[in-house]
């Protein structure tokens, strides 16, 4: 061999010298941390840490591991059709994340159609827009995923929660099943926690209306999405911290005959949605 030793490369960082053969092992590349965007309405957004709300996506890296990329585009205020013409929504797309977590319906629901223009009908144009919203997903490479609008923290007499965010995620969940799109459904997981623990013990999930959270209430928002998104995706699971911290181990439900939480009409609430800014 002229005194050269033959190189068997495998791009390594250790050499091992046999027999006068230089031989460099491989290692693996290191993973890839995951990229997440979100978007949605006030209900999702970031807040200053000054104010005394927040939004789920705001508290959602609390359940991931560190370096995990997280990117809360959520805007105040906003509907499916009035985010696709955000600038946030090109943001998203510049993102290139791996997943894109899509949660609408507050904003949607807001009625008299004519006095709301971010208003949209369940079976026509928000499915049509969710519709949009994962064809430019996909064509961007990234694996979208639906969040259900959780319930406003607004009780009928008998105790149970309105339902007039329900044709928002029937329409949700039906789009999903046409597209083959996960659903994170924390709809049904925050009513069954509401009307659990009663009005007067949720009553600091939302200090100034009965739809913005405070960060107690949003972290547990963000534990429902993280749960629903390890059963999303294996990649998503691998990615968040195990096991998950759960925010809502230590409730307890109000005291039998407690007054009711102070707060308006439904229709006073869904008034109070933080306009965009």
């Amino acid at each position: 061999m002229n005194g050269k030793h033959a190189v068997v490369g495998f791009s390594i960082g250790m050499a091992v010298n046999l027999c006068g053969i230089q031989i460099h092992a491989q290692q693996p590349a290191a993973a890839k941390p995951l990229k997440i965007a979100i978007i949605g309405d006030s209900t999702v957004a970031n807040y200053a840490q000054s104010d005394v709300l927040r939004g789920w996506g705001q508290m959602l890296a609390e359940f991931f591991v560190p370096g995990t990329q997280i990117d809360n585009l959520a805007q105040n205020g906003r509907s499916t059709k009035t985010f696709l013409v955000n600038p946030r929504w090109k943001k998203a797309l510049d993102d290139k994340a791996d997943f894109l977590l899509i949660q609408f319906g507050h904003n949607d629901s807001h009625r008299p159609l004519t006095q709301h223009p971010e208003a949209t009908v369940a079976d026509g144009d928000y499915s049509d827009n969710l519709r949009k919203y994962i064809a430019a997903a996909r064509a961007d490479g990234e694996t979208p995923i639906f969040v259900t609008p959780m319930h406003r923290r607004t009780f009928q007499k008998d105790g149970t929660v309105t339902q007039e965010l329900l044709p928002y995620v029937q329409a949700m969940e039906k789009v999903a099943a046409e597209q083959k799109v996960p659903v994170i459904d924390i709809y049904t997981k925050s009513g069954d926690l509401f009307v659990k623990l009663g009005d007067p013990a949720t009553a600091d999930f939302t200090p100034k209306d009965r739809t913005h959270f405070s960060p107690k209430g949003a972290r547990v928002m963000a534990y429902f999405v993280a749960e629903g998104a390890a059963d999303a995706d294996p990649r998503l699971k691998a990615a968040e911290v195990s096991p998950l911290p759960d925010p809502t181990a230590n409730l307890t439900a109000s005291a039998p005959g407690s007054s009711p939480a102070p707060g308006g009409t439904l229709q006073d609430t869904m008034k109070t949605e933080v306009a965009p800014k």
